[in-house]
């Protein structure tokens, strides 16, 4: 199994108000609640205190609130669109969580179109990979040779770990299922061990 862990860059200040309201709409959420969301996103102001002053404020055209509790609820409907181009007939899988994503793979020639899927998807969102922060890890029993890079649709090869950090939880490339039992948060370590076991 090929994994990769995918890091979206400022995925929550990218957030298109007007991409995001359509997609709210088709979850035939109430009327009224929907005003008030559309009211909530559209009318979002800041301003920067400078010493006892206030400047003029500005407005927001782009994101969800950081640190509310609606704001990851909001990109998962925003992104929910990606998990849905997953390709279960393959052993394609995606873990996603907020912006934090997770591709799992049974080879990487799939690994490979469905990181593509991926970007062409978030593409369409406004949102990019960040690429300096993604990187793949292969558990298997051949998982100590070398295998082909894997690259975005910009050019960039995405490296190849020997460990990578997901949720807090840090897969380890081995010939089977390993995590660093030393840093592992034991929700998704359960999580992963019922998917293992289909």
């Amino acid at each position: 199994m090929w994994q990769e862990a995918i890091d979206i860059s400022k995925a929550f200040d990218r957030v298109n108000h007007f991409a995001l309201l359509p997609k709210l709409m088709t979850r035939l959420l109430p009327a009224q609640l929907l005003y008030l969301l559309e009211n909530w996103l559209l009318n979002c102001f800041s301003c920067v205190k400078w010493a006892l002053s206030f400047p003029q404020s500005f407005k927001h055209d782009f994101g969800v609130r950081l640190g509310s509790v609606l704001s990851p609820i909001l990109f998962a409907v925003y992104i929910d669109d990606l998990a849905r181009s997953c390709d279960i007939v393959c052993g394609v899988y995606i873990v996603l969580y907020a912006d934090d994503i997770l591709l799992l793979s049974p080879t990487v020639c799939e690994l490979q179109k469905y990181l593509n899927t991926c970007e062409r998807e978030l593409d369409s969102l406004d949102l990019v990979i960040n690429v300096k922060n993604s990187c793949c890890v292969r558990v298997d029993p051949r998982s100590n040779v070398i295998c082909q890079r894997l690259c975005s649709l910009s050019g960039t090869h995405l490296p190849w770990m020997t460990e990578i950090k997901y949720l807090g939880v840090h897969i380890v490339s081995s010939k089977s299922f390993n995590v660093s039992t030393e840093q592992s948060g034991v929700l998704f370590i359960v999580l992963l061990m019922l998917y293992l076991a289909e």
